[in-house]
C-alpha cells in the first residue's frame, strides 16, 4: 500500500482522496517545466487535470505567479486544494473545481504558461475504479480537445508543457501544430531496470 502523504523538502502532498498518486514522471515533468517556465518568468500559469496539486506547488515554489488550477475530480479537486492550502504558496494557487471544457469557454483569460498531466491512454484496458479511469483515460479529455483549449487560453509567444507517454509523442506534435502549437524542446525519459 502506498503512503497517504509524499513528503517534499518544502511541503507535502497529501493523496489518500485523489485516484492517482505522485509518481516519478509527475516530479520529473514539473522539474523539468519549471526550469523552461522560469525563463520566461510568466505571470499567470495554469494547470490543467491539477490531480493533487503536485505540479502547481513545484511550480509556485520555484516561480512567483498567480496558478490557477483546474480539476474535473471532486475528490482530488478536494486535494489538491487542501494541499495547497498548507503550503507556503497558499495566496498564489487557486484551485477549480470544473472540467477544463467548462471553464475555457466561460474565462477570457490568457496564461503565459500551461502545464498538463493529462488523462492520456486511449483504447486501453481500463480500471474497475471510475475516478482512476477518469485520471488516466481520455474518455472525457482527448488531445485534439485539450490542445483546443490551450490554442485559447494561452497567451501568444507563451509555453505549453505536457506529459505523455512516448509512443503518442509524434501523434501529438501532429495535433498540436494542427491548433497551431509548435514543438520547442522534447524531454525523453527512458526507465532502466
Amino acid at each position: 500500500m502506498s503512503n497517504s502523504f509524499f513528503q517534499f523538502k518544502q511541503f507535502v502532498i497529501h493523496q489518500d482522496k485523489a485516484a492517482m498518486k505522485v509518481t516519478t514522471d509527475a516530479c520529473l515533468f514539473g522539474a523539468v517545466a519549471a526550469s523552461f517556465f522560469q525563463n520566461i518568468s510568466p505571470q499567470k500559469i495554469l494547470d490543467i487535470g491539477t490531480g493533487t496539486g503536485l505540479l502547481s506547488l513545484m511550480l509556485a515554489q520555484a516561480i512567483t505567479a498567480q496558478i490557477d488550477a483546474i480539476e474535473v475530480e471532486a475528490n482530488a479537486a478536494l486535494q489538491a486544494a487542501e494541499n495547497c492550502k498548507i503550503s507556503n504558496w497558499h495566496q498564489h494557487i487557486k484551485v477549480f473545481h470544473t472540467a477544463i471544457q467548462d471553464f475555457a469557454s466561460t474565462t477570457n483569460k490568457k496564461y503565459d504558461a500551461i502545464i498538463c498531466n493529462p488523462p492520456f491512454f486511449a483504447n486501453q484496458l481500463e480500471s474497475p475504479v471510475a475516478n482512476r479511469n477518469l485520471a488516466m483515460h481520455q474518455s472525457t479529455l482527448q488531445l485534439v480537445t485539450l490542445f483546443s483549449i490551450v490554442q485559447k487560453l494561452l497567451d501568444k509567444g507563451s509555453l505549453f508543457a505536457i506529459l505523455l507517454p512516448y509512443e503518442r509523442a509524434n501523434e501529438s506534435i501532429v495535433a498540436a501544430a494542427e491548433k497551431g502549437l509548435h514543438l520547442l524542446h522534447q524531454v525523453n525519459i527512458k526507465q532502466t531496470d
